[in-house]
């Protein structure tokens, strides 16, 4: 009899503690979703809040505005804003708006290879091809960008998987140079117990962007890095916070979740 109880105890507990697990499993990943939507709703007010900073209107075209009109995130930076740049910075911005789905314009004057930088010169190849310089001069600024590393490597990755809709490489090679990239950009994934970068940060938002499967617990993370406000504060060595780098991290973070929810999308930014 007592073998019985004993038993029949045994199995109750096991059945219960089968219960407490299922539960637990569904109320982290409802309060994960939860947590997903309310940080990028969060993040979309931080940014029309601050939408037109300096630091951060220079991204709204290359970044936020192809995000703006994809998921009709209802972002509206003032039109007359880009006027207070020079001349040179703002015809570059609108060099950009070709990355924007179905909405690109008629290129305007493509500044000189010399007052460009080497990410610039990167990424304009990757939406002008030949109009802007040879592809041997790309290929050999991109294998710069590759050995330097960190954000040129991002911007190189990034250049090539544009280069997937605008067809400016050789299959073959642009390919080749992907993986390459690819498994650079890999091993550059943050520690996931520690503070996001904002390298780290636009590390995930490219990988995803690119179809690359992650865990969740990269975007887990990020999510619980936001601040109240809905920003990813940079810091200074003085712990005040770098604006200008918050508000660039906050953009990317926005990125990185909306890839995470539409993961299997790929038409963003010149999509076909």
């Amino acid at each position: 009899m007592k073998w019985y109880l004993l038993y029949k105890r045994s199995k109750n507990i096991i059945q219960i503690t089968l219960i407490i697990n299922v539960l637990q499993i569904y109320a982290q990943s409802s309060f994960s979703q939860y947590q997903r939507d309310s940080a990028i709703t969060k993040a979309q007010h931080y940014i029309q809040q601050n939408i037109d900073n300096q630091s951060l209107y220079y991204y709204i075209v290359p970044i936020i505005e192809p995000l703006n009109r994809y998921y009709h995130l209802g972002l509206t930076p003032a039109a007359s804003y880009i006027k207070q740049y020079p001349v040179s910075e703002q015809n570059l911005i609108l060099l950009f708006e070709n990355l924007i789905p179905h909405q690109a314009k008629k290129p305007l004057k493509i500044p000189e290879e010399a007052s460009l930088s080497s990410i610039d010169m990167a990424l304009l190849y990757s939406l002008y091809g030949q109009k802007v310089y040879s592809r041997q001069t790309y290929l050999k600024n991109l294998d710069s960008l590759i050995q330097w590393g960190g954000y040129d490597l991002t911007h190189a990755y990034f250049s090539l998987l544009l280069i997937n809709n605008t067809h400016f490489l050789p299959k073959k090679l642009q390919n080749l140079k992907l993986q390459q990239t690819k498994s650079l950009i890999l091993d550059m994934l943050p520690d996931t117990q520690g503070l996001y970068s904002d390298l780290d940060v636009e590390v995930i938002a490219l990988l995803l962007y690119g179809g690359e499967v992650l865990s969740d617990r990269y975007i887990r993370r990020l999510i619980e890095q936001q601040g109240p406000e809905g920003d990813f504060k940079v810091f200074y060595d003085d712990n005040t916070v770098n604006q200008t780098m918050t508000d660039h991290k906050t953009v990317l973070a926005l990125w990185a979740m909306l890839e995470w929810e539409h993961i299997h999308d790929k038409r963003l930014f010149m999509g076909e």
